[in-house]
């Protein structure tokens, strides 16, 4: 069995570290590096959440744990190494998860293939697609992962836009104002989720978070994301009647996917 305790332990120990290494004066990175904790906790247990609804024990349930305990390793790292979580100045945080996984973490309990799993479910969390190269079993939890990050992201987001707790971070604050582009629209009401490369406007970025739903992969993270109704709660924050219809669409294509494995 996978040392889980000490797993955690390290992890404990690493947040610790590398927290102290962060300017104390520099309050925006710390506040960050706070949110990105909370954050990681909550992904490792919608993993386990996920690995439960799966079927998924003994082992392979602890491999899930591990993949969204380590998943967002690279946040820690860009707050040390550049001061900032903006992967456009640093590179991918999930290309950075994974080298502080394979450098830095335990592997006690952990065959190589688990390793590598772990390893592919870190760099594979971020990305607009996942590569078609990866095994069954790595393309597993590269889903579970994906989904595990998605569903604590919708949760704070819908926070952060109905003033519950947090802020945005410094690269979403960054974003300009603006209106939503119609083809953007019109691609969430195609059942698209977008590059964030087509962004240019803050509401073209609360469109992007809509539009992640269509990148879900499990019935029960549809089932979570209808029950936190983060799709309408998302629209009616823009005051744009079309997002009401995007909404519905969004809604409908989830509500048509509950039993997907």
């Amino acid at each position: 069995m996978i040392g889980v305790s000490l797993s955690l332990h390290w992890f404990q120990a690493y947040i610790t570290e590398t927290r102290g290494l962060i300017p104390a004066g520099d309050t925006e990175t710390l506040e960050e590096f706070d949110m990105k904790v909370t954050h990681t906790y909550k992904v490792r247990d919608r993993a386990e959440d996920i690995a439960r609804w799966l079927g998924l024990a003994g082992h392979d349930f602890e491999i899930a744990s591990l993949c969204g305990l380590y998943h967002d390793l690279g946040r820690f790292e860009q707050a040390v190494r550049f001061g900032t979580m903006d992967d456009k100045i640093t590179g991918s945080h999930a290309d950075l998860s994974e080298e502080a996984f394979l450098m830095k973490a335990p592997r006690d309990g952990l065959s190589q293939n688990d390793v590598d799993i772990i390893a592919a479910a870190l760099k594979c969390h971020n990305l607009f697609r996942i590569p078609g190269n990866l095994d069954e079993k790595s393309l597993l939890y590269a889903r579970l992962t994906r989904d595990a990050d998605k569903l604590d992201i919708f949760r704070y987001f819908l926070d952060v836009y109905c003033n519950r707790e947090g802020r945005f971070f410094r690269f979403i604050r960054s974003i300009p104002e603006g209106a939503l582009d119609p083809e953007l629209i019109e691609a969430v009401l195609n059942r698209e989720n977008f590059n964030a490369s087509r962004v240019k406007s803050n509401k073209d970025r609360t469109l992007l978070e809509m539009s992640l739903v269509y990148d879900l992969n499990f019935g029960i993270s549809f089932q979570k994301t209808l029950e936190m109704k983060f799709v309408e709660s998302l629209a009616e924050t823009l005051h744009d009647e079309r997002l009401n219809t995007v909404a519905e669409c969004a809604n409908r294509f989830m509500r048509e996917r509950l039993g997907r494995r």
